[in-house]
């Protein structure tokens, strides 16, 4: 039970951690291309410019977004390892939780068959003072 219980919520956080990534990454694409448009419009518009003042301002922009992005995966790496730590916790507890049942489980069966003996020998001494 433990193990299908730990893979299905380390499969969960990893698919959510695939999705937002990906979401991330498509983000951090379209901001590019806006940023390849813009440079690409400066450069036509303003011929006064150096282009060597455009690139500049582009690759900071450029550089910011890259920051920015892979600020947001590593904070989705973060939060993965949270979430399949407190998973790990709980998967722990669940295994205490099924040794503390099995050790009950022992100990009901035990006095389970105390009380059968008990009965059994009860059934005897009332059948003997019965015949008497």
């Amino acid at each position: 039970m433990k193990e299908s219980y730990a893979d299905k919520k380390i499969e969960g956080h990893l698919e959510k951690a695939i999705k937002i990534i990906d979401r991330v990454e498509d983000d951090a694409d379209k901001e590019i291309n806006k940023l390849l448009d813009a440079v690409d419009k400066e450069i036509v518009e303003n011929d006064e410019k150096p282009i060597e003042f455009i690139l500049f301002k582009a690759t900071n922009k450029l550089e910011e977004i890259l920051l920015k992005y892979e600020l947001k995966m590593q904070k989705t790496k973060n939060d993965l390892i949270k979430n399949l730590e407190k998973d790990m916790e709980r998967v722990m507890e669940l295994a205490s939780i099924e040794e503390d049942l099995t050790f009950l489980k022992e100990e009901m069966d035990e006095i389970s068959d105390i009380l059968d003996q008990k009965i059994a020998i009860e059934k005897q001494t009332l059948n003997l003072k019965s015949k008497e």
